[in-house]
Parts: structure tokens; C-alpha cells; sequence
């Protein structure tokens, strides 16, 4: 009795450890999201996010650093098989400290950051023709840690940005100082955000009414959650666990969906349990999830997240830190969007709709077709590589002829 006594506190002191930031250690944690499309066949589509974020404006990025902005420098006007979305970097030293800070990413383009870096590769393309994707690296060079308990003014713009929810937790100010009379920057994080071009473990095909999935890897997957969001918020989520290596299963979502104010709370507790398992601390945890809510769990559609491999992250995105922290934790999500056959029935059927006689019917089938937002592209695409009808699928590519950014 005594012994299960003893190892019920030490399991509680675990859990409370986890949930508290570092005292008198140098820890630095970072969570963020890979974004990908997949086909119902288990194609990993190409896309460009045509709607921007919602990013403050004072991020930077590689357009807008350049002496005269260049459009062909904005990622929105790069194909990609992955968007790499708010990683960010929380510093925790209890005390002033300076350090050296950057990140690579081998098969990607970093795009925007925040604060200012130092330098940054890829340099600049020529302004005619995009910069190839790969080869990233951003260092922001010098960066000094502020205690928490100091008093800043942090950089706001408007209420509704998703990056401000980034900043609810404990960590410690970072603060970049400026050169040639730039201004002094603060912030509560490191921010970076990119594209990329390489496939990830888990592969994902729509069948016959069920997901198929498999971890093809040499490497275990951690915690993973299949959900999809129906038109009017309610849903369906299944909790799947670790998918261990050289594991494949299908996943049939239960027939009763949960309204959206059951659905919500309750993937979102578990996804919030999931990374603070893993190593996040309790109020980044809830950061992330509050950061992800509207795109996880409220934009229609069928997906799959599951957390990577530690070691992955690390040959993706190589951090490099001088002095070396005590601690790094670095939990990235794997988000994919499955294009499911219902889905691109419902499409096909929405372009359809678009050479009706009546005007009700083709606006209404308009307005759907712009509901689908940054997902609209690959949609149409899926709806081009599949169709066998030559009208539905000539008005699909009208759309996409009409979305493509100008240059």
C-alpha cells in the first residue's frame, strides 16, 4: 500500500513538473504546425495558401525586407507540399542572459519571422522568377533574454490576429536590439513561419467511407486525432494514440456527431493533454490549441494531427542555440487535410451549379466555392485529376486560371 502511496505522488510530481516553467535552468521549448494536402488516393497535393494570414503587420517577411517589395518573393505565390505555420520559440533563463540563435530548414524557405534577424538565407531572388525552396536559414543573432517580471511594451496591432495567443504563458522576454538606428524589438518568442517540399511519416488514403492509415516509418508517431467538421460546426473526433512504426489501421468515425460546443471542448482538452505529455508546458499547450481552435477544430473538412517525432524535428528545422540550454523540447503537429471523396462530389457538384439558369443557384454555389478558403486550390485540383466529366472539370481549371496569383 505504502509502495503504490509513493509512486502516486512521484506520477503527481511528474505531471506538476511538466505543467511548470523551468526555475534556475536555461529551457527552451517551441510548438508549431506543418500544414499538407492530401488527394483521397493518398496524393500529397501541391497548394499555395491564396488567402493570407491574419499576421500582424510589423512580422516580418521576405517580400516586404526587400529595398522594393517583390511579389515573387511572398510565399503565396509558391506551390509547396507543406506550409510550415507559427512555430514559436519560448525562452526560460530567470535571468538576463545573451544568446545566438537560428534555425535551418535544408528542405524549405522560411518566409517571415519575428523579431528582425540578422540575415537570412536564401538571399533575395532577382524579382522575375521565385526562389527555389530550399536551403532556409534564418539567424537572428544576439538575442537577450528579459526576465518575465520586467516591464515591456510588446508590439500590438488589432484584436483579432492569432499571434497574440502565442504570448499567454510564462516564458521570459526576448529582446533584439536594432542596427544602424533600428528600433529595439521585444516580444514573448521567437516567430518564424515557411514552406517546404518533403513528404512526412504518416500516409493517408479515403475509402469507402473510412480512413487508411499507416506509419511506414522506422520511427514511432506520438499522439494522434482523426476529426471532421461538418458545415454547420458539429463533428465527429477519434482519439488514436501512438502509431507505432510499421503500423497501418483504418479509422471509421462514429455515426452520432457532436454538437460543436461538445466538439470543441472535448478535442481540444485532449490535444491539450497530449502536448503537455509530451513535454510543453501546461499554459503553451493551451496556447496552442487556443491558436489552432478555428483551424483544427471549426474549418470544415477531414483531417489528421498527430505530433512528430522529436528527432525529426531536429533534421527538419537543425536549431542551433550558443550558450546550449539546459533543456529544449521542440513538438511540432502534423496536420494533414484529406480530400475525401464526398468532399469532391459536393464540388463537382457546387461547379455544377455554377452553369445553372438561375441566378440563386450559381451565386449560392459561388459563395460555397469561396467557403473552402486557402484549401480552394487544392480542392479544384483534386476535382481536375479525378473528374471524368470535361465540363465540370474545364470549370474547375477557369477557377484555378482565375485564383493564380498575378505576378
Amino acid at each position: 500500500m505504502k509502495k503504490l502511496a509513493l509512486a502516486a505522488m512521484f506520477a503527481a510530481t511528474l505531471v506538476v513538473h511538466a505543467q511548470e516553467p523551468a526555475k534556475d535552468r536555461f529551457v527552451v521549448h517551441e510548438w508549431g504546425t506543418f500544414t499538407a494536402v492530401y488527394g483521397a488516393d493518398g496524393t500529397m497535393m501541391d497548394w499555395r495558401p491564396l488567402t493570407t494570414s491574419d499576421l500582424p503587420r510589423f512580422v516580418y517577411d521576405r517580400a516586404t525586407v526587400a529595398p522594393v517589395v517583390r511579389v515573387n518573393e511572398k510565399k503565396n505565390m509558391v506551390q509547396s507540399k507543406q506550409r510550415m505555420e507559427t512555430p514559436v520559440l519560448y525562452f526560460y533563463a530567470g535571468k538576463e542572459m545573451t544568446v545566438d540563435v537560428s534555425v535551418g530548414f535544408p528542405q524549405g524557405l522560411i518566409t517571415e519571422w519575428y523579431p528582425r534577424v540578422r540575415d537570412f538565407r536564401p538571399a533575395l531572388g532577382d524579382g522575375i522568377k521565385p526562389v527555389a525552396v530550399k536551403d532556409g536559414w534564418v539567424r537572428w543573432g544576439n538575442v537577450r533574454i528579459v526576465p518575465r517580471d520586467t516591464k515591456v511594451e510588446l508590439p500590438k496591432e488589432g484584436e483579432a490576429s492569432h499571434y497574440y495567443h502565442a504570448r499567454e504563458t510564462d516564458a521570459d522576454y526576448v529582446r533584439v536590439c536594432g542596427e544602424d538606428g533600428q528600433k529595439v524589438e521585444f516580444e514573448k518568442f521567437l516567430f518564424y513561419r515557411g514552406i517546404g517540399n518533403f513528404p512526412l511519416p504518416m500516409t493517408v488514403k479515403a475509402v469507402d467511407g473510412r480512413l487508411s492509415i499507416a506509419n511506414p516509418s522506422a520511427r514511432d508517431l506520438g499522439a494522434a486525432f482523426a476529426i471532421t467538421v461538418h458545415a454547420d460546426g458539429s463533428g465527429q473526433y477519434l482519439s488514436l494514440g501512438s502509431i507505432k512504426k510499421n503500423a497501418a489501421m483504418d479509422v471509421v468515425f462514429p455515426k452520432q456527431a457532436l454538437s460543436k460546443a461538445d466538439l470543441i471542448p472535448g478535442i481540444s482538452r485532449e490535444l491539450q493533454e497530449a502536448l503537455t505529455k509530451a513535454g510543453l508546458y501546461s499554459k503553451e499547450a493551451a496556447s496552442m490549441v487556443k491558436t489552432w481552435t478555428d483551424s483544427y477544430f471549426e474549418q470544415e473538412g477531414t483531417r489528421i494531427l498527430y505530433l512528430l517525432p522529436e528527432a525529426l524535428t531536429n533534421e527538419l528545422l537543425p536549431l542551433t542555440i550558443s550558450p546550449a540550454p539546459t533543456e529544449v523540447k521542440r513538438i511540432l503537429v502534423a496536420r494533414i487535410d484529406i480530400l475525401t471523396p464526398e468532399q469532391t462530389a459536393a464540388l463537382q457538384s457546387l461547379l455544377r451549379d455554377l452553369g445553372s439558369d438561375a441566378f440563386e443557384a450559381r451565386d449560392a454555389a459561388q459563395k460555397k466555392i469561396q467557403n473552402y478558403g486557402r484549401f480552394a486550390e487544392p480542392a479544384l485540383q483534386e476535382v481536375v485529376r479525378t473528374t471524368t466529366d470535361a465540363e465540370i472539370k474545364s470549370r474547375a481549371q477557369e477557377l484555378l486560371g482565375r485564383m493564380a496569383p498575378k505576378r
